[in-house]
């Protein structure tokens, strides 16, 4: 059933088990539950429901039938039936114990391997299935140590996260250590402080310390990717950097055609009204938000004209117009983020202090009525009174605790996603959460003054009876949850833009975050010793409360504290007296002794809230090793720096080894080859291990710097490598392109100009003699021709064109091509087709001789060009034009 739940979730699983050759089944069913922090639940789960089973077997095995009044075996008639023993001399007399709540707690120190003694095997199904027990509890263990351990290691977003953070963190602190470095080197060089050894190491740590806070601040986005995420994307830049060579390829081969842009349409821009061309163009707002603003909507753009309209009225707006600039506005704070924090955070403070000391006040009052003080007794009264007005001013900053939390989510709200900031009416939004009212509940019991009550029950075969104030005690000293604020804030205080961070990234900068933060850093064995501390120190003081009956104290109204089940207490058929001199220091060591899971048994609970404080701190203690563990092996691992100089370290340490190994094979082998005495350090010297040993030394001396990184240096690298790849082959993909589109352009001009040329007519000019033969002009012969001869000759100054021109019959003077970054196109002569003497040296060359040949115009090599023929004239005469490359 549990690896159906697991499994079902997950869409498509046998075609991804099929795909990837995987098995879906428990085992895989079992990683995916124990994986995350919801495993720690999985195995507290696990091991109740583990405890109740073994535990009834326990029972079971322990039972004799001989007590029952249906044994009919003859052998319960006898003496070894009722006088059992363990080793053979010490006999007790056997009963059955019936009780589950006996059994449970019997497996469950057998299986934390406290063992207090107070309960223990008889039988040999008995001890098997303690042994059992024992076996499950170290299997627990090790899942909740794995675990923790799996959950206490940053995700890739987290660990992007928390790198981006502590960069803007170096940026910050780099000003205050620069600053640092130049006052000192400044001391030093005024003699404001004497030169010694101990100013000389001080401004090596700065310089040190500088540097490595301005690289920390210099890193880039690559080197804060986990090795998963630099291995996808560098697969991705692979990808896409083929892909681009693809299209370069097509393109050049012509398998992907160049289209020419379209040209823009401005008759159409033309067309549209004057008032729609000038209007500015405004990101994010179109005509319909703007039209929903004017309307109402949701208020995204309405002015403060309309803000102040509705908090003074429409008498009061006029005025508030003209000293709006001038009045003061006792909300502006509730508009910056960073404000309403600061603000929550000293009331988390403040919160956290009152707490303490309604803490204090019920356990003062509890020890007064332990050293049999009345009740309503004047001292008593006063604290109670006291902690009343303590726990109305914890209500109070509870309250504006979620007050500033919901002013800040409205700023969050309004920064992130562009909704409308209200300031005002919060309290409302305030009283609607759960969140508040369970937490005032919760925080807000406490036994008021005049008030007092008592409790009592009957546990297993005994009466134990608790007063009021003791209770209250129990409960009030649950607000120290409240100092998980302030430690929360206090570990993330000092990183900076958390929450532009968390909007980057998309993580939540919360309590996991910073328990992360905490285990994973090399303090985290302190952290571990204070908490372990703290609550050793509590859970002792709630074993004391559990295990002191009120019967025993002078002032109790309970008729049944005179019977004897209150007064002597019973233990598995042994009769106990009911002792309250349970001293503070014993309770903690106890409590110590059970979270360590010794267990020495010289005090062990009796009552049921004895033994589930101890069964608290056993649990407690096992978490906080699984805890200690799994932070241990966190800091334990070398960071990207460390391995890198670790790595140089080696390189440098076999530079120096490998001329060692080699004059010690040399001498081994020179002394062989002439048979000389071999030395006493190296007659058991394998030449061959010592060859082996002497290759890996010298290619670990000649590695190169690169190298010496580790793996995940090595793949920023390369990360960083393919993007410059893929920016490099982007920039050739577009120069090939614009180099396409403007041969394409360019032969789109000269279809242009071809077709210009087709339909022009024919200039008077050139009736006669032009070369390579005569031509017949198209134009009627009616038509004037402007006599030219005097210009040629010589006329006005101003009327002399500046550039010659060629006359006719002459060859005409080469020119520069139309378009200026266009490839030159020469012209050849106009004479008819095969009219071209072939004994000269030819512009124009036939594309099958230049093929043939190999050769261009003159002997020289040839260059790509294209030679078409077009025909200028609408009467057969043709001129071939060649575009060369």
């Amino acid at each position: 059933v549990i690896k159906h739940r697991m499994l079902d979730a997950y869409p498509k699983r046998h075609t991804v088990a099929t795909y990837t050759q995987t098995e879906l089944q428990s085992s895989f069913a079992v990683k995916v539950m124990f994986d995350g922090w919801f495993a720690a639940f999985y195995v507290a789960h696990l091991w109740l429901f583990l405890m109740v089973v073994l535990g009834y077997w326990y029972r079971s095995a322990e039972i004799t039938a001989c007590f029952f009044e249906s044994a009919t075996h003859s052998t319960c008639d006898e003496t070894e039936a009722t006088q059992w023993t363990s080793d053979g001399v010490n006999f007790f007399e056997k009963t059955n114990d019936f009780y589950i709540s006996n059994a449970a707690w019997a497996m469950f120190v057998t299986a934390t391997s406290v063992g207090y003694g107070d309960i223990f095997p008889t039988t040999h199904l008995g001890r098997l299935v303690a042994s059992i027990s024992a076996l499950v509890g170290i299997v627990l263990v090790a899942l909740l140590t794995a675990a923790l351990a799996h959950g206490l290691t940053f995700t890739p977003e987290q660990h992007i996260a928390l790198s981006l953070l502590e960069r803007e963190k170096a940026r910050l602190n780099l000003v205050e250590h620069a600053v640092k470095l130049i006052v000192h080197w400044w001391k030093l060089r005024t003699e404001k402080i004497t030169r010694t050894t101990k100013t000389a190491q001080k401004m090596y740590r700065l310089r040190t310390e500088f540097r490595r806070i301005k690289l920390a601040g210099q890193e880039d986005m690559d080197s804060f990717m986990v090795d998963t995420v630099k291995v996808n994307q560098l697969s991705a830049l692979m990808l896409r950097t083929r892909e681009k060579f693809e299209e370069v390829e097509d393109l050049i081969s012509g398998k992907k055609a160049v289209e020419l842009p379209p040209s823009p349409d401005l008759h159409a821009q033309d067309a549209l009204p004057l008032q729609e061309q000038q209007q500015p163009q405004v990101r994010g707002h179109t005509a319909s938000m703007k039209g929903r603003t004017a309307s109402g909507g949701n208020g995204l753009y309405r002015s403060d004209t309309e803000h102040r309209r509705r908090r003074f009225g429409p008498g009061k707006f006029a005025r508030q117009d003209r000293i709006g600039k001038r009045r003061f506005d006792p909300n502006k704070w509730k508009r910056s983020r960073e404000k309403v924090e600061v603000e929550r955070r000293k009331m988390s403070k403040r919160a956290a202090i009152v707490a303490v000391v309604g803490i204090i006040l019920p356990i003062i009052q509890n020890e007064l009525i332990y050293q049999k003080v009345n009740p309503t007794a004047p001292e008593v009264e006063l604290f109670k009174a006291l902690n009343t007005i303590c726990t109305a001013v914890l209500l109070f900053f509870i309250f504006k605790i979620h007050h500033m939390t919901v002013l800040f989510n409205r700023v969050g709200r309004h920064l992130d996603y562009g909704q409308p900031l209200e300031t005002e009416r919060e309290l409302s939004e305030v009283v609607k959460q759960k969140k508040l009212w369970a937490e005032m509940i919760f925080c807000g019991l406490h036994l008021p003054p005049f008030i007092t009550f008592e409790f009592g029950s009957m546990q297993l075969d005994n009466y134990v009876m608790y007063r009021g104030e003791s209770i209250m005690c129990f409960i009030n000293t649950l607000r120290l949850y409240l100092l998980c604020r302030v430690l929360r804030d206090a570990e993330l205080q000092d990183l900076p833009r958390v929450h532009t961070v968390q909007r980057f990234t998309g993580v939540e900068i919360g309590y996991v975050f910073a328990l992360k933060r905490v285990f994973n850093s090399l303090l985290a064995v302190w952290y571990i010793a204070w908490l372990w501390a703290g609550t050793i120190f509590v859970l002792g003081y709630w074993f004391r409360i559990g295990e002191f009956s009120a019967c025993r104290l002078d002032h109790f109204k309970d008729p049944k504290c005179s019977t004897k089940e209150a007064l002597e207490w019973t233990l598995f058929g042994s009769e106990i007296e009911a002792n309250n001199m349970l001293y503070i220091q014993n309770a903690i060591w106890t409590m110590w002794v059970t979270g360590t899971t010794v267990g020495y048994g010289d005090i062990f609970p009796i009552t049921h809230v004895g033994r589930i404080v101890a069964a608290a701190s056993s649990g407690l203690g096992l978490i906080i090793a699984a805890l200690f563990t799994a932070s241990l092996s966190n800091s334990l691992v070398r960071s990207p720096q460390e391995e890198a100089a670790l790595n140089l370290l080696r390189r440098n340490k076999a530079k120096q080894d490998v001329l060692v190994k080699a004059v010690n094979l040399v001498q081994i082998w020179w002394r062989k080859y002439k048979g000389k005495r071999i030395p006493w350090r190296h007659r058991r010297t394998n030449p061959y291990k010592a060859m082996h040993e002497f290759s890996r030394t010298k290619i670990m001396a000649n590695a190169e710097l690169n190298s010496m990184k580790n793996i995940s240096g090595q793949l920023t690298d390369l990360h960083r490598e393919g993007k410059y790849l893929l920016q490099y082959v982007d920039e050739m993909h577009d120069r090939t392109e614009q180099a396409l589109l403007t041969i394409v352009r360019a032969a789109k001009e000269a279809q242009d100009t071809q077709h210009f040329l087709q339909n022009l007519p024919e200039h008077p000019l050139s009736r006669g003699g032009s070369r390579g033969g005569s031509r017949t002009s198209s134009l009627p012969r009616e038509t004037a021709l402007p006599d030219l001869s005097e210009q040629a000759e010589g006329g006005d100054a101003d009327t002399q064109p500046r550039r010659r021109k060629s006359l006719v019959g002459e060859e005409p003077r080469r020119r520069k091509s139309l378009v200026g970054n266009e490839p030159r196109t020469r012209r050849k002569s106009l004479a008819p087709a095969g009219d071209e003497p072939r004994n000269r040296r030819s512009l124009s060359m036939d594309a099958d001789d230049a093929q043939a040949s190999g050769h261009g115009p003159g002997g020289r090599p040839a260059r790509p060009r294209r030679t078409s023929v077009v025909e200028f004239f609408g009467d057969g005469r043709t001129a071939s034009v060649t575009t060369f490359y």
